[in-house]
């Protein structure tokens, strides 16, 4: 049997444009967001990375607050330091020289000893008793001179010309304190 169809063949929809189409739509709509979730997320992080450097800045600002709080502490700590040798400074070489200007002909220093306070101890060697008390007596009549104590040794030594003659030598030690106020007075004093 055979068939006959009179009918017009209807033709075949071409589908390729529309699922061209479709496809476009599908690939535009995923670009689009995929770009707006990637744009979101840094937003994101940008919002994070200023806070961040909100973070950084507010700790750089207390880190400078502080460093300058520390250098002016050390500052001031510098400044007391420099007050206090400058309120200990005593012009030792005047009062060395004076001292030695009190002594007698024949007397040498041994040794000298300038504590902080104003303590001062010396030994001084004298060749006769007479010397030591004239040099008693100078340091007794100096005013700026306090609690003069005075101790003596005798130790005999040879002579160096001559192996059989002993001479006697005298080591008073002087201890007094200096009463710096009076002393840079009278130093003053002296030099007008």
């Amino acid at each position: 049997m055979v068939e006959i169809n009179l009918l017009e063949e209807k033709e075949k929809r071409n589908m390729v444009p529309l699922l061209i189409l479709l496809l476009a739509i599908v690939l535009l709509s995923s670009s689009m967001l995929y770009l707006y979730t990637t744009q979101q997320s840094l937003k994101q992080e940008q919002q994070e990375i200023e806070q961040q450097i909100s973070m950084v800045q507010n700790e750089q600002k207390i880190l400078q607050q502080s460093k300058q709080d520390e250098k002016q502490v050390a500052r001031e700590n510098l400044q007391e330091k420099v007050g206090y040798v400058q309120s200990t400074i005593f012009p030792s070489v005047d009062f060395l020289q004076r001292l030695i200007e009190l002594l007698p002909e024949e007397g040498y220093f041994l040794t000298y000893s300038y504590e902080d306070a104003g303590d001062i101890s010396i030994d001084v060697q004298f060749d006769s008793m007479q010397e030591i008390a004239k040099y008693t007596n100078a340091l007794e009549h100096e005013t700026y001179l306090e609690e003069l104590l005075v101790s003596m040794d005798t130790e005999s030594k040879e002579e160096e010309q001559s192996s059989t003659n002993l001479l006697p030598r005298y080591i008073a030690n002087y201890s007094f304190v200096v009463d710096e106020e009076v002393w840079e007075k009278e130093l003053d004093e002296n030099e007008d």
